[in-house]
């Protein structure tokens, strides 16, 4: 089951708040490591569209965050860039999904 507020997301909001430089490589590997839990549960599968976008949002935040910290770290950071471009994408395409849905129970 997806969890939404998980230990890996408390985890990472103390360390990056009072503990670690928001660029520190655990940070790195910590959001690396949430945005591999979030794709193994939506390809899964089985949740609602609210709880289905949400995970899509967290994935397009994660991937966003750590597009400026791998740009800087490992340039040309092209595969960040194009990896946080995807999730972008996916995560419109359900919104648009998900609208589809609301308009066509009316």
């Amino acid at each position: 089951m997806l969890s939404l507020d998980d230990d890996w997301s408390d985890l990472s909001s103390r360390l990056s708040r009072d503990l670690l430089h928001p660029n520190h490589f655990l940070l790195v590997r910590l959001a690396e490591r949430r945005i591999q839990a979030l794709r193994r549960a939506l390809r899964a599968g089985g949740h609602d569209g609210a709880t289905r976008l949400e995970a899509l949002r967290r994935q397009r935040d994660l991937f966003r965050g750590l597009e400026a910290a791998m740009a800087a770290a490992d340039p040309p950071g092209d595969l960040w860039a194009a990896a946080a471009e995807r999730a972008e994408v996916a995560l419109l395409e359900a919104r648009g999904e998900q609208n589809g849905k609301m308009n066509c129970s009316k």
